[in-house]
C-alpha cells in the first residue's frame, strides 16, 4: 500500500486552489509546498509509531479519522470561509502537535524558505496535509479496508518510499533512515532511548 500518492489525491485541485486563496500564496507555490509536506508528515508519522507509546498516540488520532473524512468531502467550501477553515485546521493543529512537537517551527521554516511562502502559511498547509492523511485512514478504517492496527502497520511500511521522497531541507530536521541499522535499534532499545528521542537530542544539542 503506497499512501503518499493517496494522501496527495485526497486534496482535490479545487481544495488546493481554495487553500492557496486562504493562505494568500500563489497556487503553484501552494501545490509545491503540499507536495513536500506529504512525505514530511508521513516521516513524522513513521517516527511517532516507531515506539509502542507513539503507536498508541497515533491510534488516538485515528479516533477523529472518520469525522475528518466527512469534513474532507466539504473541504473546498470550508476553506472558502475563514472561520470554518480555522475551525477545521484546529483538528490538524492537534495532529501536528502530536506528530512534530517542537520540530514544527523548524519544519515550517524549511518549507517556507524552499517554497517561497510565509511560515504561518507553511504551518496551515502542514495542518491541512495532516487532515488529508487522517481523513484517508479514517475512510479506509470505516470501509473495513484496514483496522486501526493495520493503519499503524501501513504507516510503518512507508519508510522506504518516504525516506526517498523526503525533501533535503526537511531531512535536516526530521531524520528518516530508509533501512535503520539493526545495531542502532538494539543499542537504543537497551538504553531506553528511541530513534525519535535521539533525533530530538541531536537537534537541540
Amino acid at each position: 500500500m503506497e499512501l503518499l500518492a493517496q494522501i496527495r489525491n485526497a486534496l482535490s485541485a479545487d481544495s488546493v486552489r481554495r487553500a492557496s486563496d486562504f493562505i494568500g500564496a500563489d497556487e503553484g507555490r501552494t501545490r509545491r509546498a503540499i507536495g513536500q509536506l506529504v512525505p514530511t508528515i508521513m516521516a513524522a508519522s513513521i517516527n511517532l509509531v516507531s515506539t509502542d507509546e507513539g503507536a498508541f498516540s497515533f491510534q488516538c488520532m485515528l479516533q477523529e479519522g472518520a469525522h475528518v473524512n466527512l469534513l474532507m468531502g466539504e473541504l473546498p467550501s470550508l476553506l472558502s470561509n475563514r472561520n470554518s477553515a480555522r475551525s477545521l485546521l484546529c483538528v490538524g493543529e492537534r495532529a501536528i502537535d502530536r506528530l512534530m512537537g517542537n520540530q514544527t517551527s523548524y519544519v515550517a521554516r524549511a518549507i517556507a524558505e524552499e517554497c517561497d511562502i510565509t511560515e504561518s502559511a507553511a504551518v496551515d498547509l502542514m495542518q491541512l496535509v495532516s487532515l488529508a492523511m487522517l481523513g484517508l485512514l479514517g475512510r479506509m478504517i470505516g470501509e473495513d479496508q484496514i483496522t486501526k492496527r493495520g493503519a499503524i502497520d501501513a504507516i510503518r511500511n512507508q519508510r522506504g518510499v518516504t525516506a526517498r521522497a523526503l525533501p533535503p531541507e526537511v531531512a535536516k530536521v526530521i531524520e528518516l533512515f530508509e533501512n535503520p541499522p539493526e545495531e542502532m535499534e538494539e543499542v537504543l532499545s537497551a538504553s531506553g532511548w528511541s530513534l525519535r528521542k535521539l533525533r530530538l537530542f541531536r537537534l537541540f544539542t
